[in-house]
């Protein structure tokens, strides 16, 4: 597993596996919600993505697993839901988000213990009520006209000990990173895994609800 996937891709394993570990003895459950694709041939394939998560986790992992797949957006029978350890969610975000609409459904099941994870660009979802509840779930989410999203490469020196680190060493890579998000107040709850410090190029695109900011 640790040849197939680069470091970030393993740290998202690692964060659910983490999750995890707290569950009860026998198989844990994990639903994988994929949005609706987007941005043409092979970018944003969010089915693909749930697949390949699912794949890791109940073969790869070797750890007794079963994942449930819904795609297309949030799933219409709410059984899927029945004994699930954690939701993970690999969609478009903003107004495309799967939770937007879907809110009070997913607080009453974080009331019971069940833990999100949003991947990319499932952490964007509108200021507001679904802002709020982001941060409350998560600690945080990408906010426009505040976050930026530009391609830089990070470099990662060292990483912090942690269960989802273990196994994890420093690395570089280029891709979207995400930063300036809209945090709990003080980090409360908060605890940062990945920081680097992005160079003076991501500010160079104009202003805009996910640029300059």
């Amino acid at each position: 597993m640790m040849n197939k996937f680069p470091p970030f891709c393993q740290l998202i394993l690692f964060s659910l596996l983490g999750l995890l570990c707290y569950t009860l003895s026998g198989k844990t459950r994990v639903v994988l919600i994929a949005g609706k694709d987007s941005h043409g041939s092979n970018a944003h394939n969010w089915g693909e993505g749930v697949d390949l998560l699912s794949n890791a986790l109940t073969r790869e992992s070797r750890l007794p697993i079963e994942t449930a797949i819904f795609k297309g957006g949030w799933p219409t029978d709410s059984s899927i839901f029945k004994d699930a350890a954690t939701v993970v969610i690999l969609s478009d975000g903003g107004g495309r988000h799967p939770l937007n609409k879907n809110l009070k459904e997913f607080e009453s099941l974080a009331d019971k213990g069940v833990g999100l994870v949003c991947v990319h660009y499932a952490v964007e979802v509108p200021k507001g009520t679904p802002g709020e509840m982001m941060k409350k779930w998560l600690g945080g989410y990408f906010e426009i006209f505040w976050s930026v999203n530009p391609h830089w490469t990070a470099e990662f020196k060292s990483l912090p000990k942690h269960p989802i680190t273990r196994g994890v060493q420093p690395f570089s890579l280029r891709d979207e990173w995400y930063y300036h998000m809209r945090f709990r107040d003080g980090l409360k709850g908060v605890t940062p895994i990945l920081s680097a410090l992005p160079p003076e190029d991501t500010l160079k695109r104009g202003d805009g609800p996910h640029s300059n900011n």
